[in-house]
Parts: C-alpha cells; structure tokens; sequence
C-alpha cells in the first residue's frame, strides 16, 4: 500500500478513523460507507467484516488515492471525497459468524439499492434485480476452514470431472491441523484419484445452514438506518 500523498490526507484520515457509528461487540458487522456534504448523506458500499478498523483503514486509502483499486466502489468513493463529501462508516447489523454477514449484506444492499441508492456494489446478488434467495457457493468458497468448521457448514469436495463425491468430516479436517486455507484453496489441492484433476468445492445440505445463508432484504430496517443518517438520495450529485 502508498503511503498517503500528503499531510493534510493523513489528518483527514485519522479524524475518520475516530468515529465509528453504532458499531459493539459483535465479532462480524455488516456496514454501510457513507458520504456525507453539507447537511445531505448517503450510502454508496455496503460490506462486512470482523475488523472493522482495518476494513475501513482500506477503503479510505482507496477514496484519498493511498491505493490504486479499479473497482466500481473504489471509484464511486474518490469521487465522492473529489466532490469535498466526507466519508462516514455505520453498522447496519452485527452477526454471529461470516456466514450470516455475507447473506445479511447482500440483503442490505440489495434494499438500499431497490432504495434509489446507486451502491458501488458488484456482486450480482447485491443488485435490487437479484433473484438469488441463497449465498452463493462462489461466496463461501472464500471462507477460511476455520470460519466453516466454527459455523458447522456442511462441504465436501467435487470432482469436476467424474463427479466423485469426498465427504470431509470436521473431525478429520480439525485432526489435519492444516494452517488455515481458504475453502476453495482447499479443494483445489487435492486430487482426484480416479481421474487425476483437481476437486471443488461442495455444500451437503443441511436445513440450519440454508437458514444461515438466507438473502431476505425486506428484513433489512433501511427506513430507519437511512433517517438515522438523515439520508437524502439526490442530495449528494451521482
């Protein structure tokens, strides 16, 4: 990461960092960025994390141009911060594991979009069109095993040639004492030994774990976070 360009960027982050709103204890939190000028705000990201001040340490390297980031949402807060808009992080909702955060910030973002709100969101069930009523597999393949093995998530390994089906018991995965891989790295180490390519990732199904997983943005409270931050849709240009 740059180091930031100048002096008076390094203040302006600092006093950002000092004030978190609505944020507790929760070991994940769902957020919204907030940009805020004059008297009028409103979100453009909606994310999660289980820590919160490093999370946000990125996103304003990103907006004060500390670090080269192309994405929609890298874009959409430089120009905000290039508007003179000042940026602003809100908890939306704490949750108990990943699991649950990400299915409760596609439903965040999802309602907040349906809103009028123009998100710097680009995962396909964060948009107001989305269908999908379940987090993705794309999305838990990201997860940590120890993240999968703390919420008692259900996988296995698919070959994606033959087919064959390896069930991974969490017994056995604890017993590996493996260093921590992502679930997707997970599958593609090992091999199948029927036809020799790689394996991928495969939810068992499991009723609690659906319910987990769920994307529902009409349980998302966006009337009352967006007066709380007196939120006005056209008040701040797009």
């Amino acid at each position: 990461m740059k180091r930031w360009l100048t002096p008076e960027k390094q203040a302006a982050r600092n006093a950002i960092l000092k004030r978190f709103y609505g944020f507790g204890n929760g070991p994940h939190c769902v957020y919204a960025v907030v940009a805020k000028q004059n008297r009028s705000s409103r979100p453009i990201y909606v994310g999660e994390t289980s820590r919160p001040k490093k999370r946000f340490e990125q996103h304003l390297a990103v907006a004060y141009g500390g670090r080269e980031d192309n994405s929609r949402n890298g874009h959409l807060e430089r120009k905000f911060i290039a508007m003179g808009a000042a940026i602003e992080f809100h908890c939306l909702e704490e949750c108990a594991n990943r699991i649950a955060a990400l299915a409760r910030e596609a439903a965040w973002a999802r309602a907040l979009s349906s809103r009028g709100y123009n998100l710097g969101n680009s995962w396909a069930e964060h948009h107001a069109a989305s269908k999908t009523t379940l987090v993705p597999l794309a999305r838990l393949a990201t997860l940590s095993l120890s993240e999968a093995l703390a919420t008692g998530l259900q996988f296995g390994l698919s070959c994606t040639s033959c087919g064959t089906l390896l069930a991974l018991p969490h017994e056995s995965l604890q017993a590996m004492r493996l260093r921590n891989p992502k679930l997707d790295s997970l599958a593609k180490s090992i091999v199948c030994p029927d036809c020799s390519v790689t394996y991928e990732l495969a939810l068992l199904p499991e009723l609690e774990q659906n319910r987990m997983r769920r994307i529902d943005p009409a349980s998302a409270d966006t009337e009352s976070s967006l007066r709380s931050i007196a939120a006005h849709p056209r008040g701040i240009s797009d």
